[in-house]
């Protein structure tokens, strides 16, 4: 809207002016090329003349001049003007693309900031967003690049648009053709006052845009620290990658580790069964060792007195005793005294091999005695057990 008010105050003073050198030719006293001072030219009034009309030759050409150069500075204001606003217009599509441009870059940076922090264990993924971000950085540089060019450009315009000072009337109005000229240069510095008040405007329009460049710029630093968190973003990145073949590693130790305990776990397993069937044979034990314990106090003072097979039961009952008080060396020695008396006891060998084998320790002497027992009774309930302790004795 302003610039059609302007184009057309333009087109009026163009108007006026020409009407003001038509009335001026008509009435024959207006001349464009200036006269040497003291040589009038043809059909220029004489001296006589013009001291009848009040205006001297180097008044009415000063007057002509200043007209001119009023003409030509409007011209020139008109132009410059114009000339700036359309600067201004392309400087505000300019900013707004790229106020747009850094917000995607914003967006975009930010986007790829948050991918990054979830993309540890994906190499392919880290490459890529390693990528994507260095594209991102090279676009920030970029618009960076153009904020700067963008503000030179605004305070330049901002330089060139400082208003001039307006000049006032030389010369007092004396002849109708002064009158006239002078109104013309009158109406000519106001058109030319009311473009300095547009030139006011484009230059506060040129701040504006100068202030948004600074404000481009407060973004830019804004991007600058996101790129300087992204830096630290790729370092760790790196670091990650450099540790995964070491972790890697640690995987597949810990793998192998866990697939040994768990045989481990498996053999311990079966060994703790193996021991509760064991330790149920020995609580059956205990309680025979306990019903005969009564009788001890008494089968001791009848051992001379009885016969063979009195004499080895009491010595059978003793080792039981002794066992369940964990004397194991009498124990031994009363089990031994019992297969002196009876070496086809087939109790006495199953006990003295337990004894050996639970606690002495003596693992051949209990295996000795197992097989002693299975061969005394080879239908025994209990012969596969046996048949495993045996085993287990063998293997220690």
């Amino acid at each position: 809207m302003r610039r059609i008010i302007i184009m057309s105050g333009c087109a009026l003073l163009a108007v006026l002016a020409l009407t003001a050198t038509l009335q001026a030719q008509e009435a024959g006293d207006f001349e464009w090329s200036w006269r040497d001072e003291g040589k009038p030219a043809a059909g220029q009034p004489t001296d006589q003349a013009t001291a009848e009309g009040g205006l001297d030759p180097e008044t009415y050409n000063q007057l002509l001049k200043e007209n001119l150069n009023l003409r030509r500075k409007l011209q020139e204001t008109d132009r410059g003007t114009e000339t700036m606003r359309e600067e201004n217009a392309r400087l505000q599509r300019e900013m707004t693309t790229l106020q747009s441009q850094m917000t995607d870059s914003n967006k975009e940076i930010a986007r790829l900031k948050n991918e990054s922090a979830g993309a540890t264990a994906d190499p392919e993924k880290v490459v890529a967003l390693k990528a994507a971000l260095a594209a991102a950085e090279s676009a920030k540089a970029k618009l960076a690049q153009d904020l700067n060019v963008l503000k030179s450009r605004a305070e330049r315009n901002e330089a060139r648009s400082a208003p001039a000072p307006a000049r006032g009337p030389t010369v007092k109005p004396g002849s109708d053709l002064f009158t006239a000229l002078e109104d013309e240069n009158a109406e000519l510095r106001s058109k030319l006052s009311n473009l300095e008040s547009e030139k006011e405007k484009v230059v506060k329009e040129l701040r504006e845009v100068a202030s948004e460049v600074a404000a481009k710029a407060d973004l830019e630093a804004e991007m600058a620290s996101v790129s300087g968190e992204t830096s630290k973003q790729k370092a760790i990145i790196r670091k990650l990658l450099e540790r995964i073949p070491e972790l890697e590693q640690e995987l597949a130790d810990t793998q192998s580790r866990e697939r040994d305990q768990s045989a481990e776990l498996s053999q311990r397993q079966r060994e703790l069964r193996a021991l509760k069937v064991e330790l149920d044979k020995r609580e059956e034990r205990l309680k025979k060792a306990e019903r005969v314990a009564a009788l001890l106090a008494k089968t001791r003072t009848e051992v001379q007195f009885v016969g063979t097979s009195r004499q080895r039961d009491v010595h059978y009952n003793m080792g039981v005793v002794f066992a369940n008080r964990g004397q194991f060396k009498d124990a031994e020695r009363e089990y031994l005294r019992a297969l002196r008396l009876d070496s086809a006891d087939a109790d006495t060998h199953y006990n003295l091999a337990v004894l050996y084998d639970q606690s002495l320790k003596k693992y051949r002497k209990a295996v000795s005695h197992y097989r002693r027992y299975l061969k005394l009774r080879p239908d025994a309930p209990d012969a596969n057990e046996v048949h495993i302790w045996i085993t287990m004795c063998e293997t220690r």
